[in-house]
């Protein structure tokens, strides 16, 4: 019998085989801790499980025959890991060195329930992915006449946290999706 895994990876796709592919292949050469794979496909129909299950025979496969949403395909998941931490992947994300365990580190602080990683686009360009608690006025300065006037007002560039390094370690109000990490003992 083998040890429980320290973080429980849970990547749903929906015709995203190569990206799926391209996602497990960083998580084993970079996760850094025991962690094991669980991968829902969506009802892709593009070959996912069985190209996922012939290249990482480790990873837990759910094929699921119709498509019923990310939320779904995350909760149904969550009934599967055996890790300690919950690591919620999007299918075209690419872990880095070092990445998972910051992450874990990061939370076991006191008073931290939910961590993200700097998230950056493919070409290396920053992705805002979290955000501050938006201004009361905020559908009113973003739409409208006022949007032509200033399209990037200042309190949209502080609500999108584009006036934030994004090196530093902080806390934030919202987080993306792409990538969250959580204890899986939290209360459903």
């Amino acid at each position: 019998m083998t040890a429980e895994p320290e973080v429980s990876v849970v990547i749903v796709a929906w015709r995203a085989r190569d990206d799926v592919l391209r996602c497990l292949d960083s998580l084993a050469a970079h996760a850094g801790v025991h962690y094991e794979a669980i991968v829902v496909d969506d009802g892709s129909g593009d070959g996912t499980p069985d190209a996922v299950r012939e290249r990482f025979a480790e990873a837990r496969v759910v094929a699921k025959p119709v498509n019923e949403g990310l939320v779904k395909g995350r909760n149904d998941a969550l009934e599967l890991v055996r890790g300690r931490l919950v690591l919620m992947l999007d299918a075209d994300t690419e872990v880095r060195p070092g990445a998972i365990a910051a992450l874990a580190a990061a939370l076991d602080r006191p008073g931290v329930g939910l961590v993200g990683p700097k998230l950056v686009h493919e070409d290396g360009t920053l992705q805002l992915s979290c955000r501050r608690w938006p201004p009361f006025f905020a559908p009113v300065v973003r739409r409208g006449p006022f949007a032509r006037l200033n399209p990037e007002p200042a309190s949209h560039r502080r609500h999108l946290m584009i006036d934030w390094d994004h090196a530093t370690e902080r806390s934030v109000v919202w987080l993306a999706g792409a990538a969250q990490m959580w204890h899986s003992d939290l209360p459903r």
